[in-house]
């Protein structure tokens, strides 16, 4: 499963922005936050996650940042095209590779089983409410 993060530059720092499913989506995001004067820099980052060994590779697919040392603001970037084999990196060299930022990659929750016991404990509620409402009515009768 691959993720794509989009970051920018700014003080001298990379920044997470937005996570996307699509590249091209992130990539048109990135060109458009690349023509806003806001950031100084973008790149996109690809992950991608492998479930049955629980490791991550990461590599830049897109880099521009605005050149510092020139006083027409030009930009100076490069865009890499994503070779054949992902790079090899462990998950855990991802800190080093995005500027010390560490993932934000939140596990996955199971909405079907916590929507089941919610369903379930309404209904013991009030299967009870039932229950406690037909014997107050039978104590009720009996005392008139």
């Amino acid at each position: 499963m691959s993720t794509f993060e989009l970051q920018t530059f700014h003080a001298g720092k990379w920044a997470v922005d937005s996570y996307f499913d699509d590249r091209d989506l992130a990539m048109s995001e990135a060109e458009r936050l690349d023509n806003s004067p806001r950031h100084s820099g973008v790149r996109v980052l690809q992950e991608d996650f492998d479930d049955g060994s629980d490791r991550s590779t990461v590599r830049v697919i897109f880099t521009k940042v605005k050149d510092g040392g020139e006083t027409d603001g030009g930009w100076r970037g490069q865009v890499k095209k994503p070779s054949q084999k992902p790079s090899q990196k462990a998950s855990g060299t991802r800190a080093a590779s995005n500027g010390g930022a560490k993932s934000k990659r939140q596990p996955k929750k199971q909405k079907g089983k916590s929507n089941l016991y919610w369903i379930i404990s309404i209904a013991v509620i009030l299967l009870l409410a039932g229950v406690a409402a037909m014997i107050g009515l039978q104590e009720f009768a009996k005392i008139l």
